[in-house]
């Protein structure tokens, strides 16, 4: 069985590429591993300031066929509270006014060896290999203005480029 677990690790590896391994946060594009038919999701962080007490880039999503983009800026608890998604609306609009039902997540990076990286990722430093945002698919589903029309995978996601 651990070589098994060890074997998928290594293949896990051997897929990441290795040209992004020293990708800066702001220019690394990850997609999601397991992709829907007809949909084509990317993810990256991009600078945006959305109050002065955020960090200074956004996370954010976006389904290139239907040409629809999202935002989320960033809650950080103390402790062991870990980071969460907060819902800051379209790529190319203001902030809407925070409402109950919009969606968020958890959020967690992880390394290429898929160990815990930090909860704040850094923009001066290298982007973490991948990213899981757990609840986030399920709080589109269910988010009553979206229409179900944008729902993005609520599974791992992997950096697949640089910028």
């Amino acid at each position: 069985m651990r070589e098994l677990v060890l074997a998928a690790c290594l293949g896990l590896a051997a897929v990441f590429p290795a040209a992004a391994a020293d990708c800066p946060l702001l220019r690394a594009v990850y997609e999601p591993i397991d992709r829907e038919d007809g949909k084509a999701y990317s993810l990256r962080h991009a600078a945006r300031d959305i109050s002065p007490n955020q960090a200074a880039y956004v996370l954010r999503i976006r389904e290139e066929r239907q040409a629809v983009a999202y935002d989320f800026s960033f809650a950080y608890a103390n402790g062991y509270g870990g980071a969460s998604l907060i819902f800051a609306g379209e790529a190319s609009k203001p902030p809407p006014r925070s409402r109950d039902d919009d969606p968020g997540s958890s959020i967690f990076y992880f390394d290429a060896n898929l160990a815990r990286a930090a909860d704040y990722a850094d923009p001066q430093a290298p982007a973490p290999a991948y990213v899981f945002m757990p609840e986030l698919g399920r709080a589109f589903w269910y988010w009553g203005r979206g229409g179900r029309r944008f729902v993005p995978p609520a599974g791992m996601w992997k950096l697949m480029k640089c910028e």
